[in-house]
């Protein structure tokens, strides 16, 4: 005997949403009341031994409904199902998630998929990307709203250490892959569009506003509901409800590859009125590129706490910034609020002020034969430029190389040396010397090379 079943879908429906599952399943059934007053039935199909299971990993569903419908718009279609699936991950099949059975655990550790999916009934079953090179709108987007989901659960502390994490993710990604821009990506299924992407958002709403950012997000479910679109779209969009033209934004961030890589120097001079903190920004990334990044930074000091934001657009730019008192500590980005990376390379050190010539220990060391070690050094601000060298000495004071020399402004710079001598060839482990020198004024420290 056969059995004939004729589906029918009611709304507009992407041809790669479709999907059949067959299996020996148990139902769970519940409903939601949406916030259009409409009851909407939730069904989940699972394997008759992780029904237990399923139970409490999908008891949270309705409530992230009410998060994304209260924060989107209302929830799209008539139903929302998930089936349970011998295969890897998720999708998001419109009205009926597939969904591994190695997540279905029973302690709700993969609620974060199940927000992930559920938003892309907003961020590609509603509204669908127009071309594949745009898939940046489909999971950069899904990525992000899980964090918008946890931040309203656990406030914003918990969102500034979920985006840590998902950097970490992408910083992973980049180490195996390399860079490539979110627009027509190398790869589609990883950290550049998934992780990065929700980055992009999140630096968004930073820019633009939490106000704009909602606008943004509403009128795109509004605007471009059962229909496709691309990311130009919701530039222009972004741009209309923040009233800001946002090309360098979107130029930097979806157009190009990469992310800002901060060398961060800082140190302060007291004075009658307070004091004036000197603050050195570099720009240090893979590429030719420096990115028009805005940084908060945050001076603790006996007066209180103090926020300042930062424009870095250059490969080098130093800031001043007058306090009232003495700052005791200084945290970059402490809100989370940039994609980047951060060497602290110089803070204060007693006795020491910017029309100092100032050598720092070099980290790491000791360090193994063969591989680089950071030397930073402090130029006096005081008649500048100056002619300025830092070479390596074995300890017997004959000299191995030259890394620094040239002429340079006052300021704090590191350069790096690859353990190795004029020729190229990798110098046998011992203790050096590296002496910074401008004119008749040197400074000179020892460093430890060790075996592998």
């Amino acid at each position: 005997a056969t059995k004939t079943v004729h589906w029918r879908e009611t709304h507009p429906i992407a041809t790669y949403l479709v999907a059949i599952a067959v299996g020996d399943y148990s139902t769970l059934q519940t409903s939601y009341n949406s916030i259009t007053g409409d009851s909407i039935p939730l069904a989940f199909y699972v394997f008759p031994d992780h029904l237990a299971a399923a139970e409490n990993d999908w008891k949270n569903l309705p409530q992230m409904l009410d998060f994304f419908e209260t924060h989107f718009a209302p929830y799209p279609f008539d139903r929302y199902s998930m089936a349970e699936a011998y295969n890897r991950g998720a999708m998001e099949h419109q009205t009926m998630t597939t969904y591994s059975h190695e997540l279905i655990t029973g302690d709700n550790r993969y609620d974060y998929i199940i927000a992930h999916e559920l938003a892309h009934h907003w961020w590609g079953d509603l509204v669908t990307l127009a071309d594949w090179r745009d898939i940046w709108l489909n999971e950069g987007f899904a990525t992000y709203s899980e964090a918008l989901y946890f931040e309203s659960l656990y406030g914003r502390e918990h969102l500034a250490g979920y985006m840590n994490a998902l950097s970490q993710t992408f910083f992973a990604e980049v180490a195996r892959r390399g860079h490539f821009p979110i627009y027509d990506p190398d790869y589609m299924w990883g950290g550049t569009i998934y992780q990065k992407g929700a980055w992009v958002l999140h630096m968004l709403r930073w820019t633009i506003g939490d106000d704009a950012f909602w606008r943004t997000l509403q009128s795109w479910a509004q605007r471009y509901a059962y229909s496709n679109a691309f990311i130009v779209d919701f530039i222009q969009l972004a741009e209309e409800q923040s009233a800001q033209d946002l090309d360098w934004f979107f130029d930097q961030w979806i157009y190009q590859a990469g992310y800002p890589d901060l060398d961060i120097a800082w140190d302060y001079e007291r004075d009658e009125r307070g004091c004036t903190v000197t603050l050195d920004i570099r720009q240090q990334q893979w590429l030719d590129f420096q990115f028009t990044a805005p940084i908060e930074i945050e001076f603790t000091t006996a007066s209180g706490v103090v926020l300042d934001t930062l424009v870095s657009s250059a490969e080098y730019q130093t800031y001043q910034i007058e306090l009232e008192s003495e700052p005791s500590a200084m945290r970059v980005d402490p809100n989370n609020w940039l994609l980047k990376q951060v060497d602290l390379i110089f803070q204060p050190s007693p006795g020491v002020g910017p029309n100092d010539f100032y050598l720092a220990q070099n980290y790491p060391n000791p360090f193994v034969s063969g591989s680089p070690t950071s030397i930073i050094y402090q130029v006096a601000q005081i008649a500048s430029p100056h002619q300025i060298s830092v070479k390596i000495y074995n300890i017997l004071g004959q000299h191995v190389r030259t890394v620094v020399d040239r002429q340079q402004h006052g300021g704090v710079y590191k350069v790096v040396w690859d353990g190795k001598d004029m020729t190229g060839k990798s110098v046998s482990p011992g203790v050096y010397l590296y002496r910074l020198q401008s004119g008749n004024s040197s400074v000179e420290k020892k460093l430890t090379i060790v075996e592998k």
